[in-house]
């Protein structure tokens, strides 16, 4: 154990002060040892089934491509890494990956999800179908824009 790695919640009836003096009392023992402790990134597949295509024939008259990645997450509870990215890449305004792909006709709808893996659900057209290596380079592109840019704007 060390003291700035723990936090503590504590609810009460007691006042404030008291229920401060009982805490203080109680784990002031405990020292801080300085750890610093890794981010807490869990890689969800082994390497051996990442970086893969998979080619699903489809039931419905509608073509999707579906991308899955890790997200490294925050052990900063202030930061939603998850949510920050899936709310720019399933932005459909303009200078949006949807509103590019829309302008090339190549897409018509877009969905971003959070979890132990962010995705980007992109319906695409008949003739963005041909160009799913272009419209995959053009995403990376675009999260390398957001890693480069500063987060300054709350979305």
């Amino acid at each position: 154990y060390s003291s700035n790695q723990m936090q503590l919640v504590v609810l009460g009836r007691e006042s404030v002060a008291n229920l401060s003096s009982y805490v203080t009392d109680l784990f002031n023992l405990i020292p801080n040892k300085h750890i610093s402790v890794p981010p807490s990134y869990v890689r969800p597949y082994p390497s051996r089934y990442t970086g893969r295509q998979v080619w699903i024939p489809a039931v419905e008259d509608k073509h999707r491509l579906i991308m899955s990645w890790p997200v490294l997450v925050s052990r900063d509870y202030r930061v939603d890494s998850f949510g920050y990215l899936s709310r720019l890449l399933g932005d459909e305004g303009s200078g949006s990956v949807l509103a590019l792909l829309k302008e090339r006709g190549w897409a018509s709808r877009v969905s971003a999800y959070d979890g132990i893996l962010s995705s980007l659900d992109l319906t695409l057209t008949d003739e963005g179908l041909p160009h799913i290596d272009d419209i995959v380079d053009l995403v990376f592109d675009y999260m390398e824009l957001i890693c480069d840019s500063p987060s300054s704007v709350n979305v």
